[in-house]
């Protein structure tokens, strides 16, 4: 498949962007993780 067929194809497109999607939501899954966890050591100090 050539690179400009490839460009025009809307699957291509949608998938790229559910890829791109999902590695966002699991990285600010795991900020949002870390971030609760900086929060119960300020509680304990």
């Amino acid at each position: 498949m050539k690179v400009k067929q490839l460009l025009k194809d809307k699957k291509f497109w949608f998938a790229s962007f559910l890829v791109a999607w999902a590695a966002a939501l699991q990285g600010h899954m795991i900020w949002l993780q870390k971030q609760d966890s900086f929060k119960q050591q300020l509680n304990f100090i």
